[in-house]
């Protein structure tokens, strides 16, 4: 009676997470790619690499810089994992998968086609920097 278990049977292999973290200094985002199942109710995820640039919602003054994610790019060295399903958004219908561990808990959202990551802060100034470094190095290149 009551509510429904969690379960994975509605999360698909090659879906796309992130997980966002936020700290007096700023935000991160990375994202994973579901890349199996175990039993009824956990999921492997592997993290994969992520793509920076600038649109018109970017504040680069306050380092705000987007992310989209790059499916099938794993990050080197980044080995799979097992989170747990937990349950829909009440708000958009997505998934949303859990981990914890001793000295954390995080939570991976689902992202839809087209949706984007943000970061922010100290993690936006690093990429901001190394975004302006890039386009630097194409100006040299194509002179």
């Amino acid at each position: 009676m009551g509510t429904k278990r969690p379960s994975n049977e509605d999360i698909q292999i090659g879906s796309i997470f992130k997980c966002v973290a936020r700290d007096e200094c700023g935000s991160s985002c990375d994202f994973y790619q579901v890349v199996g199942k175990r039993g009824k109710t956990l999921v492997e995820l592997r993290a994969i690499r992520r793509e920076c640039f600038l649109d018109e919602r970017c504040k680069p003054g306050l380092g705000e810089v987007r992310v989209r994610p790059l499916p099938g790019e794993f990050k080197e060295g980044c080995k799979p994992f097992t989170v747990a399903a937990c349950r829909r958004s009440e708000i958009d219908g997505k998934a949303i998968l859990a981990s914890w561990h001793e000295e954390y808990s995080c939570c991976y959202f689902e992202v839809r086609e087209g949706e984007t990551g943000c970061l922010y802060g100290y993690e936006g100034m690093y990429a901001l920097e190394a975004l302006r470094k890039a386009e630097a190095a194409e100006k040299e290149g194509g002179a």
